[in-house]
């Protein structure tokens, strides 16, 4: 099983799970989390897919809010994914996904 997850936000990531792509975020017609299209009620809950993205998406709201420190990096750009924290933006981060 091949899992793809994009953050494209502080409140929307696109996930693909073997091909089949959806969107899951913060929905405002439904004021809550969840996927906003591309897979159903049916699929979420009696496939392996469904079942094993609805796990790992049980924290995803969380890291879509705090997947970027406050602190700015040294280059003054946005942080790069492998890019080495300084110990207080690790540590904020730490805290913030805990």
């Amino acid at each position: 099983m091949k899992i793809t997850i994009e953050l494209e936000s502080s409140y929307s990531a696109k996930i693909e799970v073997d091909r089949k792509a959806f969107q899951y975020g913060f929905s405002a017609k439904t004021g809550g989390w969840g996927f906003d299209d591309g897979i159903s009620r049916e699929e979420l809950e009696d496939t392996l897919g469904g079942i094993v993205i609805q796990k790992i998406c049980d924290d995803m709201s969380t890291v879509l809010q705090s997947w970027m420190p406050e602190e700015e990096s040294p280059t003054g750009e946005p942080w790069k994914t492998w890019e080495p924290l300084s110990e207080e933006a690790a540590e904020e981060l730490y805290d913030s996904l805990g």
